[in-house]
């Protein structure tokens, strides 16, 4: 294995700390639109549940933002709202990913919301649901509406 050289590691540490602040930045003031927001958002919760569930994780796993709402300015305590859909097509993925009793879309909901909230530099209230859409990868309509064709 390569030594990592320090110094380069360091620049390309502060560039990626530098990168991602503007970012932030840029997704507060994008966030009118919502869309480039709402598509970072859905990313972190599907990264969460490739990190909880690995294997297990169906791979026809769709996650879609229902609902975003940016804290009103000058409010006390400032919340982002987000409420998302997590799309799978057969009831037994619905079971893997609710998990018994609950508790893996608990923890998904838990991880993702601490990621949520320091990438949006908010607090954030995150409203996960696991829903049944039998066969939507065979939908050119539904795969159209979810942006995987055009």
């Amino acid at each position: 294995m390569d030594r990592i050289d320090l110094p380069f590691f360091s620049i390309g540490v502060l560039f990626l700390f530098d990168f991602f602040s503007h970012m932030i930045s840029l997704c507060s003031s994008i966030c009118k639109i919502n869309t480039a927001c709402s598509f970072f958002a859905s990313e972190m919760i599907r990264a969460t549940l490739f990190e909880k569930l690995g294997k297990e994780l169906p791979y026809c796993c769709e996650v879609r933002m229902t609902q975003f709402k940016e804290p009103v300015p000058g409010e006390k305590n400032p919340t982002t709202r987000m409420q998302a859909s997590i799309l799978v097509e057969r009831d037994s993925q619905k079971g893997i990913v609710v998990g018994k009793g609950g508790q893996m879309i608990k923890d998904v909901g838990v991880t993702a919301r601490k990621k949520l909230e320091d990438f949006f530099q908010t607090k954030v209230h995150l409203d996960l649901q696991v829903k049944v859409d039998k066969g939507w990868r065979g939908n050119e309509k539904k795969l159209k509406e979810y942006g995987y064709m055009k």
